[in-house]
């Protein structure tokens, strides 16, 4: 055999986490992560991956939030309602962008402006069903305003998330 001649060998499929992103470092931290977990099904990867990036771009979105909140709510001497309001603009504005360029893959077949307005709706959803919660605990029930936008945050967090999945993304 000369040594032009390669020997082909078969190949082996190995499943690797899928390229999420281009930090390679981040790659290897969540590979091994998955790793140590046992999960090898890709589509459970992939779920997890965005779930993270999900919860690290809201997260963002709620750090917005909540400053914008606290500062209406303590310092302007802002009604709660209003408050949230405020923040709410701000930070959906903020999480929409975000969303789409690094959470989710977005649905190309649909036009931006149709994609805006149904994150946008949905959003909206989240924002009433928050204001129903801040009122029903900051106003009905006197529970502290930020414990009230904390636990109210969290309800609202997966109903986004789960709207988010099923309209925004393929």
């Amino acid at each position: 055999m000369s040594n032009t001649q390669k020997i082909k060998s078969p190949k082996k499929k190995i499943k690797q986490i899928p390229n999420f992103t281009t930090n390679d470092n981040l790659n290897k931290i969540i590979k091994e992560i998955f790793d140590k977990m046992n999960i090898k099904d890709i589509k459970k990867q992939e779920l997890l991956v965005k779930i993270i990036k999900f919860i690290i771009v809201g997260g963002i979105a709620t750090i917005i939030s909540g400053i914008i909140f606290f500062f209406c709510d303590h310092f302007f001497k802002i009604s709660v309602l209003i408050s949230n309001t405020i923040a709410f603009t701000i930070s959906v504005i903020y999480n929409y962008l975000a969303s789409c360029k690094y959470v989710f893959v977005v649905n190309k077949e649909k036009s931006s402006i149709r994609r805006f307005t149904e994150f946008i709706i949905f959003a909206l959803i989240g924002y009433f069903l928050m204001q129903l919660l801040l009122w029903l605990m900051a106003d009905i029930l006197n529970w502290s305003h930020m414990v009230s936008w904390l636990i109210g945050t969290m309800i609202v967090m997966v109903f986004n998330f789960i709207t988010r999945q099923l309209f925004l993304e393929k």
